[in-house]
């Protein structure tokens, strides 16, 4: 891919993520999902922003410098939450999102912590063998897709860019997992492991309460996590 649509393809992730950014903001601070308006000044903030100069360049090149090109799966992510927020349709369903959680976490983990152990072997190597990581990431895509999981057909997309060499990178691994995909991933999963455990608990206390007879202050409901208000539906954890 040349050049100048790499760094369209890139500038198009970060703007992405700063709309979604200022939309959760606007969600959190009223109350109420955005307006057209809102939804169009938010926009035009966000290109104002990334065009706005900063030392004989722009700020969105700036921030380009701080983070690779942001892989398929993570790209996708962002792209699902947006559209709902925008549009309100719904790109990634509970399942799917669950799938793409759990991949990001296991495989962003592998690749980036695996040097901590002891005599480890480069795992990162093999996303230079061309032949290795397109089997791997085909079989990955057809197991997803026999499941019926929308992550099959985003492991199928990040399959077809490497084909193409359609990032910066050569390497097949940064097509399928990026470090800000992995951390968001992580995050999310601690979020609602967080959030699970917390309803299992005020659940076996009304279970004792009403057991017993006792009456006292309940567990109230967690409020929503930055990801879960800024795509509800769209990407919810829940069917």
């Amino acid at each position: 891919m040349s050049s100048w649509i790499d760094s369209a393809y890139h500038l198009a992730g970060i703007g992405a993520g700063l709309w979604l950014i200022l939309l959760w903001l606007h969600f959190r601070v009223t109350g109420k999902s955005a307006g057209l308006g809102v939804k169009l000044a938010t926009g035009g903030a966000t290109a104002g922003l990334l065009l706005l100069p900063l030392g004989g360049s722009t700020v969105g090149t700036w921030i380009q410098s701080f983070h690779p090109n942001p892989s398929v799966p993570g790209f996708c992510l962002i792209g699902a939450a947006l559209y709902h927020r925008l549009f309100g349709g719904v790109l990634l369903k509970g399942a799917d999102l669950r799938a793409l959680l759990l991949f990001g976490t296991v495989v962003g983990s592998v690749l980036y912590l695996h040097t901590l152990w002891p005599n480890a072997s480069d795992l990162y190597y093999w996303g230079w063998l061309d032949q290795a990581a397109i089997w791997t990431m085909a079989a990955v895509a057809v197991a997803y897709l026999l499941a019926g999981n929308r992550m099959g057909v985003l492991i199928l997309l990040s399959l077809m860019a490497y084909t193409l060499r359609a990032l910066e990178s050569e390497n097949a691994w940064d097509y399928v997992i990026d470090p800000v995909t992995w951390l968001v991933c992580m995050a999310l999963q601690l979020m609602w492991l967080f959030r699970a455990t917390w309803k299992g608990l005020g659940a076996v206390r009304r279970a004792l309460r009403g057991a017993t007879g006792r009456q006292g202050p309940g567990y109230g409901a967690v409020a929503p996590t930055l990801v879960e208000g800024a795509t509800r539906g769209a990407i919810s954890p829940r069917r």
